[in-house]
């Protein structure tokens, strides 16, 4: 009993280790980078990207976020299928979503609010094309315990993204140049991660033998409104207290 005790210690603590590793080092990282990006960009513009970065989260929900969740249980029993066919689901209720961020941006053209307007046509791009395959892949490592590849994934992600982002405000001091920088390398980074799972285990092949568990679809949906009242609650504050720090559009 004593030696099992000590091996589940042992293995529970090199997994948790490997999940909080990321969390660390992307704090440590922003300790650095985010000053640098705060001083090289005006206040009100960077308020801007994080009121849409908050929106871009609202709207997520309605993609169906519980379905990538979801898909662990089929992916833990072997149906690797399940993989693509999550991210297809959500992929169709993205453009959905993304159109209709699209749309409203036309309206911030129309009143001249050009760093609105580029910023939302910016999200809206990347909501619908480029979002999903970090949540996908990363779900993938978690479903099979392969914490240390996950962890090596996301400390890449964020020390490219974080210093290249720095980088592009101290030289350009431009937010939507900024942005085009932060969600551009994060969607290809993410998407060299996804394809690497894909050939890895041969999911093309799994999916095309109808190797799916179809109920994660059905369970995300059924998730949606919970999802959007504790979003909701989360985000609320940023379109509260704009307004009172000279946000404007």
């Amino acid at each position: 009993m004593e030696d099992f005790i000590k091996n589940l210690s042992k293995k529970y603590r090199t997994d948790s280790f490997f999940l909080m590793l990321p969390a660390i080092i992307s704090t440590l990282i922003a300790l650095i980078t985010l000053p640098i990006i705060l001083r090289n960009l005006p206040v009100e513009n960077y308020g801007i990207f994080q009121f849409i970065l908050a929106l871009q989260i609202w709207l997520i929900v309605f993609t169906g976020s519980h379905i990538t969740s979801g898909s662990t249980r089929g992916i833990t029993k072997g149906f690797n299928g399940t993989f693509l066919f999550a991210f297809l689901s959500r992929f169709k209720l993205s453009i959905i979503t993304g159109s209709v961020m699209l749309i409203v941006s036309l309206y911030f053209y129309f009143i001249n609010s050009y760093i609105f307007f580029f910023l939302l046509v910016i999200f809206s791009i990347y909501l619908i094309f480029g979002y999903l395959f970090q949540p996908t892949y990363t779900q993938f490592f978690i479903a099979k315990k392969q914490f240390k590849n996950l962890a090596v994934w996301q400390i890449t992600t964020s020390l490219i993204v974080s210093i290249s982002s720095a980088l592009t405000t101290y030289f350009t001091h431009n937010i939507v140049i900024f942005a085009l920088v932060q969600l551009g390398l994060g969607f290809f980074i993410s998407l060299i991660a996804w394809l690497y799972v894909i050939k890895k285990n041969n999911l093309l092949s799994a999916y095309k033998k109808g190797e799916i568990d179809e109920e994660c679809v059905l369970y995300g949906l059924k998730l949606i409104p919970v999802d959007l009242i504790s979003v909701t609650a989360g985000k609320i504050s940023h379109f509260i207290i704009g307004p009172f720090l000279d946000f404007q559009i």
